[in-house]
């Protein structure tokens, strides 16, 4: 003798909910009994799930890609990288001025324009100022920085 339940005689509609039957099986066999729902049963529904979760997962996602990019950056620059010259005024070692002998007829806008002609030249003429002063005379030595 095997007892079973019978959940599709539940009535989960009403205000009231009743209890599964109880069926008695005359001859039953001695394996366990399996339990099957149906696809409408609340246990089967998947849940909804709220634009907090979704929001989570879009952020967890970005950073993943934002992590995967920066590796990706990281190991390209550093498998092409490039030797980095050290400034010899950072690195302690002491820097000999440089000089550039005035021509006639010079100016310092055009000894400027001379040593860094990608330069700014009115920043340049105003370091050249600082360094030497306003005047300058032909076959003098003009400090640049």
């Amino acid at each position: 003798m095997a007892i079973a339940l019978d959940y599709r005689t539940l009535d989960t509609t009403g205000p009231i909910r009743r209890a599964p039957r109880l069926h008695v099986i005359e001859g039953g066999s001695a394996s366990p009994v399996r339990r099957v729902r149906s696809a409408n049963h609340p246990t089967m529904r998947p849940r909804p799930v709220s634009s907090a979760v979704y929001a989570r997962r879009r952020l967890a996602a970005f950073g993943l890609l934002v992590a995967i990019l920066a590796l990706a950056v990281t190991t390209v620059v550093g498998a092409t990288g490039s030797r980095a010259d050290a400034d010899p005024a950072v690195a302690g070692v002491p820097m000999e001025p440089q000089y550039v002998i005035a021509q006639p007829g010079d100016t310092l806008w055009a000894i400027a324009q001379r040593i860094a002609p990608q330069a700014n030249t009115a920043e340049l003429v105003d370091e050249l100022v600082r360094l030497n002063g306003d005047a300058i005379a032909a076959g003098q030595q003009v400090r640049i920085p």
